[in-house]
């Protein structure tokens, strides 16, 4: 007889409509990804306070999608599979290629 795998317990919340993946990748420890990071304090995530005119953000936005564009507002719900605003930071300090999860801001 078959036997039923057990279903994995999703490991966060279901995505939110519009949710996407980006992968941003230092060609060189000089290279910026070029934006800030905020705080929401209400909800404990962090979300993009600003994309500079230069960096690997810009440049992305520049050839992506419409729907897949980076905007101010949006969360950032994780950062190389982080999800703690302290540890996501330090990712975005330390690591040479970020794999970010982004979800438009909810109005």
């Amino acid at each position: 007889a078959a036997t039923a795998a057990p279903a994995a317990a999703p490991a966060t919340a279901p995505a939110a409509p519009g949710t996407f993946t980006v992968v941003l990748k230092k060609s060189s420890p000089e290279q910026k990804y070029g934006f800030t990071n905020n705080l929401d304090k209400a909800t404990n995530s962090l979300y993009v306070g600003k994309i500079n005119d230069t960096g690997l953000m810009f440049a992305y936005n520049k050839t992506a999608p419409q729907d897949q564009r980076i905007l101010v507002g949006m969360t950032l719900v994780s950062v190389n599979g982080l999800t703690d605003p302290k540890t996501m930071r330090d990712s975005l300090v330390q690591e040479s290629t970020v794999n970010l999860v982004l979800q438009p801001k909810v109005e």
